[in-house]
Parts: C-alpha cells; structure tokens; sequence
C-alpha cells in the first residue's frame, strides 16, 4: 500500500478574489485593507479535492 500526502488551498477556482477583511496589527489597531487571492491552479485542485474526501484526478467533476 503507498501512502499519499496531499496539502489543500483555499484559493478561488477560475480567477482571483479581491476582499475587504477587518485586520488587527500587533497593538490592536484595526484596519480594512484591500487582500487579493489569486486563483487555484489544477494541482491545488486536485490536492484539496483528495484533501476533502474527492478524489484525486476528479478536479471539476460533477457527478
């Protein structure tokens, strides 16, 4: 039997997400800052969905 290590991204599937989040700096201080995350690439895909129960190789599956 082999064994597998898989690592998941939580990253947006087919183009970037930009949001606004509530951050706090080492003192406290909050601050709404502009955060981009870029989009997933096929390989984060595949490895989140082995990482969440899928399997791998079914990235973008429907059935």
């Amino acid at each position: 039997m082999e064994a597998y290590a898989y690592a998941s991204a939580l990253k947006p599937i087919g183009q970037a997400n930009r949001t606004n989040p509530l951050v706090f700096d080492e003192q406290g201080v909050r601050d709404v800052r502009e955060v981009e995350t870029g989009p997933a690439e096929d390989d984060d895909v595949e490895q989140t969905l082995a990482v969440m129960g899928g399997a791998a190789g079914n990235a973008g599956s429907t059935t």
